[in-house]
This record gives structure tokens, C-alpha cells and sequence, in this order.
């Protein structure tokens, strides 16, 4: 927290930069002196990795949807 207290307050003393700050990481993890490591680090990336591919996946039902509404509209409009 010190450290982004620090960034904060350069950025805005110098131009008022706009400033977004990631202080915990992309996936923060706990793993313990008793751990299984490569177990840990399996696990780890698994989750990574299925986090990405709902994304993907949102993404493209979205565009999906999108385009369906898109063609209903185009229909309703010009070929009816």
C-alpha cells in the first residue's frame, strides 16, 4: 500500500495523471510451507486458464446475441 500511495501521489502532484493501480496481482494465491507446489502451481494455472475461456466464451454469446437482435431489427424494418 505504501508503494501506491507513493504512485498515487507523484501522479497527481506532477499533471493529475489518471492512475489505475493493480496492487494485489492478476490471481493472488496463498500456498503454505506444507503445500504440494507443483499440485499448487497446476491448480493455479487451471484457473487461469478457465477464467480466459468463460471470458471467451461470454464474449462470443454476446456477439452472438448482438447480431441475432441486429438481424431481427433488420427484418422487422426492411422486410416487413
Amino acid at each position: 500500500m505504501e508503494v501506491g500511495r507513493e504512485i498515487m501521489h507523484a501522479a497527481a502532484s506532477s499533471n493529475l495523471k489518471q492512475v489505475s493501480l493493480e496492487l494485489v496481482g492478476k490471481s493472488p494465491l496463498l500456498i503454505f510451507d506444507d503445500a504440494d507446489v507443483d499440485k499448487a502451481a497446476s491448480l493455479a494455472l487451471l484457473g487461469i486458464v478457465y477464467n480466459k475461456v468463460k471470458f471467451l466464451l461470454s464474449e462470443l454469446i454476446m456477439k452472438k446475441l448482438r447480431l441475432h437482435i441486429i438481424m431481427t431489427l433488420f427484418n422487422i424494418l426492411f422486410l416487413f
